[in-house]
């Protein structure tokens, strides 16, 4: 379990209050973590469409960690490309700055980066109370730019683009999986070599 437990999550260096109350922790960032964003636009400066396999976990994590926030009743509100960091050899997922925006649900948002509030359901937009629904609709967004350009994948496509709407994410989480399992068939670890990175 300890083994398990380090394999997916940093180590805290140190962590302190500052003078406003917000808390800071200090992570020891392994070699092989990257950002997402910086994979996203080394994939287009080349041409080529980011691998669906690869996107594939990597949506996968992101759910596991939006049913671990909501386990708390809160909301992470700010997901995006450049706050999501991947560890391809560890197939692992980390969420290195916009905690700001974390708030209980129900309990009024602090903000969100452009990009989030964008795709903002209506009622939270009219609201602005912090709900899950925020999370799991900026996951199927970065779902849509990762497998933007493949025609091929019509079960994840329908899912990303007209898939529930109820704002569970262990429900979400699971409809994903399934339509990971039609798509692809049994999974298996596929290996990331060459992961381009500016």
């Amino acid at each position: 379990m300890q083994s398990e437990f380090k394999r997916y999550f940093p180590t805290i260096l140190n962590s302190f209050e500052m003078k406003d109350d917000r808390l800071c922790i200090l992570l020891d960032k392994t070699p092989d973590v990257l950002n997402l964003g910086k994979i996203v636009e080394a994939y287009k400066k080349q041409g080529e469409l980011f691998p669906e396999k690869h996107a594939a976990w990597i949506l996968n994590r992101l759910y596991n960690i939006v049913c671990y926030i909501n386990y708390y009743n809160k909301a992470f509100n700010g997901l995006n490309l450049e706050n999501i960091w991947i560890s391809p050899e560890m197939h692992s997922v980390l969420i290195l700055g916009g905690w700001e925006y974390t708030v209980k649900q129900g309990e009024k948002m602090i903000g969100c980066p452009k990009d989030v509030y964008k795709i903002l359901p209506l009622k939270i937009k009219d609201t602005k109370q912090s709900n899950i629904t925020t999370d799991l609709e900026c996951i199927k967004e970065i779902g849509r730019i990762l497998y933007k350009g493949h025609t091929n994948l019509e079960h994840i496509n329908k899912f990303l683009n007209y898939g529930i709407k109820e704002g569970n994410p262990t429900t979400e989480w699971n409809e994903y999986g399934k339509a990971i399992d039609k798509q692809f068939g049994k999974r298996k670890f596929i290996i990331w070599d060459n992961v381009p990175y500016n």
